[in-house]
């Protein structure tokens, strides 16, 4: 595909520039070490990301690839081409992977699936290709995965979750609930993860890959533990004066009790509605909420979960959820052509008409459509906000390095080093910039809560008489 592709459209994929894709270079150089070096050292990683990219390295930026060996196996398939045409390809890929995604979360909640493919590719989305991330293939593992389970195919969606694989830290507690409520799932669940084991032994040995664990891993949550653009919980406690360490710790415990709770809610949910897609959709959307480490790229993992707990949000929820669903449409942490605002509105107006379709309700579909204007205008408006430094970050620079002293050779320790040098202030855009998603997250929790309670049995008909009424 990238191979063939002619060289003068190699620069661009509709709006984004195949040569800003930082990511996609880190990815490149880490899958390229596979099988010659050690691809979590500094060297020949750092090498590598200044010959190929050397704009994007110029500020002397030494970018880790932290991704488990079976991915950058993966990723070493496509390493033979240029890095040119590998970020061509890849993002090519992901527009994919975006398609698949909205068929399958089409047919799981009744939503035109042109839209959900518009809010896909939109919102935290846009990321994921303006900088090559690989969070869409998380995406198709959770909706394909839901898909299964609604049809009763566990084994099926025990494949499909598969591709959580590529991001370990929301691969775990979907794993975890599908070995907890789906029986079936764990023979092929077993395997699957015994093959990635096998397969990072294989290619990168028994010591690389204990090393991956046991010191890449805390490294990576340590170096950006300060990170400004974290959506952690272990930025917020690093923020408010926390040891690197405690600030970890804390992002830790507050995943692992967030993921033993989305077992229970996806239980309920599935009684509750006879559904069994929650059991993957909602520990997916628990595995980014908070924790040690998470990027914005990354919360496309709760697209799924947001998408069908609106479509069983009726009256006046509806309209709650309409403007969850247009906030993580939106791409808050790019700038995004003028012209693309046009396709944000878009989405607005398709959710708004799914979710109200009575001939009697199409003034609740003007008010939700009119959503789409106070949100975009946000986001311009969002542009405007002046760079003000709101919140300073203890740097507490002696204490990382004290830490990390004897683990100079891997990359992590000088992605850390610079990443407390160069960003340690949350300013004011920048907290304009998460609010919405922050937002999107509160909706999304009030919404498990509430759908998961248990109806009261003499009020359960009128209860599901209203919500017939209602469309």
């Amino acid at each position: 595909m990238g191979a063939l592709a002619p060289l003068r459209y190699l620069n661009w994929v509709g709006p984004f520039e195949t040569t800003l894709t930082y990511d996609v270079a880190i990815f490149y150089c880490g899958a390229r070490q596979i099988g010659n070096a050690d691809p979590y050292e500094v060297e020949p990683l750092a090498t590598c990301e200044r010959s190929t990219s050397p704009i994007l390295f110029s500020d002397g930026a030494i970018a880790p690839a932290p991704q488990p060996a079976y991915v950058l196996v993966g990723l070493k398939a496509l390493s033979w081409l240029s890095e040119e045409r590998f970020a061509f390809t890849w993002i090519v890929v992901l527009i994919g992977l975006a398609m698949a995604s909205a068929g399958f979360l089409s047919r799981l909640t009744g939503f035109p699936a042109i839209g959900i493919f518009l809010g896909t590719i939109l919102g935290s989305g846009y990321e994921n290709l303006s900088s090559g991330q690989l969070s869409m293939l998380v995406l198709l593992g959770i909706a394909g995965a839901a898909y299964a389970l609604r049809k009763g195919r566990p084994r099926v969606a025990a494949g499909m979750a598969v591709l959580t694989f590529t991001e370990p830290h929301i691969a775990l507690p979907v794993v975890f609930a599908l070995l907890v409520l789906e029986p079936r799932a764990r023979v092929p669940l077993f395997i699957a993860c015994a093959a990635a084991l096998a397969v990072m032994l294989a290619v990168t040995g028994p010591t690389l890959t204990l090393e991956y664990f046991t010191r890449v891993l805390p490294l990576q949550a340590l170096a950006e533990a300060r990170h400004p653009d974290q959506y952690s919980l272990t930025l917020l406690a690093a923020a408010a004066g926390a040891s690197d360490t405690i600030a970890v710790r804390l992002g830790e415990v507050q995943y692992a009790l967030f993921s033993l709770a989305a077992v229970f809610f996806a239980k309920r949910l599935r009684d509750r509605y006879g559904d069994a897609s929650f059991v993957v959709a909602i520990p997916a959307a628990a595995a980014v909420i908070g924790g040690p480490f998470i990027h914005y790229s990354e919360l496309i993992a709760l697209w799924p979960a947001a998408l069908l707990l609106a479509s069983k949000a009726r009256g006046k929820n509806a309209i709650a959820a309409a403007v969850a669903i247009a906030l993580a449409g939106y791409p808050w942490r790019s700038v995004v052509p003028h012209w693309l605002r046009l396709g944000i509105i878009v989405v607005y107006v398709f959710f708004a008409w799914s979710m109200t379709a009575k001939l009697e309700r199409r003034v609740r579909v003007l008010a939700c459509s009119a959503i789409a204007l106070p949100v975009v205008l946000a986001g311009l408006l969002k542009e405007r906000i002046p760079q003000i430094p709101i919140v300073t970050i203890p740097q507490r620079l002696p204490e990382y390095v004290a830490a990390v002293a004897r683990q100079h050779d891997l990359a992590p320790v000088p992605w850390g080093m610079f990443l407390r040098q160069t960003h340690h202030v949350l300013t004011l855009r920048e907290i304009a910039t998460k609010l919405p998603t922050l937002a999107v997250i509160g909706v999304l929790i009030y919404f498990a809560v509430a759908l998961a309670r248990p109806l009261n049995r003499l009020a359960q008909p009128q209860i599901a008489k209203d919500w017939t009424n209602s469309g």
